[in-house]
């Protein structure tokens, strides 16, 4: 799909569909720990994934100290909006930069000249590490709320907001609110498996997706447990609040042990307020699912 622009080892996957444009818009990640670090942006020219696309180069860092991860994305009525964390070259180590790339959506998918806004957030001590933009479905609904862990081993999840006009938007750090315990950032090799001993690295309390819909956002992210000593556990968190009023709506995590754990969870929400949920299912009597 990509080997026109690019053949080099492409990582970190993401699709949408925009149903009030009918497009699909496609990011990948690629050259991990190089200075040639690019992220692809893919817009569909129609609602049939398998016809015509364009494909746009998006280079993180012009300087070539810095090589992008983990993207994530969101959109609304004027924007495609990517979140990507920073790392220092050529290792893994955080830049201190979580960068959000603002793309005019009109632009986009008239495949011309994008206007496109950079905003740069700190992750000290992977302090708002991927900050995770919203699926925004609401045709008339002119921001894009985003959400990240506020702090390294808490339970405080705190908002951006994109505003603006279609090639002027600003991005600015809002309220937080608190959920249950707290936990750390680093689920680690937790996961069990079939026939091993062996442990499966259930990653990071990264955000994974965020829905805007009916005034509320929701969102979903992995982590383990417990807080403050050796985790032994993980599960997932699904929440929805009001990100205006810093208020909680409703929070549940999945019953875990050490025999049955849950991570990499997504999720979306349809009209009547429905939750759909999907994520691996790690169990010492079957293979990740």
């Amino acid at each position: 799909f990509l080997s026109a622009v690019d053949t080099g080892a492409l990582f970190d996957p993401k699709i949408i569909y925009d149903p009030y444009n009918n497009r699909w818009v496609y990011i990948i990640d690629s050259r991990a720990r190089s200075p040639l670090s690019a992220l692809f942006v893919a817009v569909s020219h129609s609602a049939d994934p398998m016809g015509g696309w364009s494909i746009y180069t998006i280079d993180p860092d012009p300087e070539n100290d810095q090589w992008a991860d983990f993207p994530s994305v969101g959109f609304n009525k004027n924007w495609i909006v990517i979140n990507v964390n920073m790392l220092k070259n050529p290792g893994f180590t955080t830049s201190n930069v979580s960068r959000t790339f603002v793309l005019n959506k009109q632009q986009l998918y008239s495949l011309g000249t994008v206007d496109m806004s950079v905003f740069d957030a700190p992750n000290t001590l992977y302090q708002y590490w991927t900050i995770c933009p919203a699926m925004v479905y609401d045709p008339n609904y002119n921001d894009v709320w985003c959400v990240t862990n506020d702090d390294n081993d808490d339970n405080d999840l705190r908002f951006f907001k994109v505003t603006g006009g279609p090639s002027n938007p600003a991005m600015s750090e809002e309220g937080f609110i608190s959920i249950g315990t707290a936990w750390p950032q680093n689920a680690g090799n937790l996961g069990p498996q079939s026939g091993s001993a062996a442990r499966i690295d259930l990653g990071f309390d990264w955000v994974q997706s965020a829905v805007w819909r009916n005034g509320l956002l929701y969102f979903s992210q992995s982590f383990a447990l417990p807080s403050g000593s050796t985790p032994n556990t993980a599960t997932i968190q699904i929440a929805s609040c009001n990100p205006v009023t810093n208020t909680v709506v409703e929070a549940f995590r999945y019953n875990t042990d050490q025999n049955t754990m849950y991570s990499y969870a997504n999720l979306t929400v349809n009209e009547s307020g429905d939750w759909i949920i999907s994520s691996a299912k790690f169990t010492s009597t079957s293979f990740p699912s």
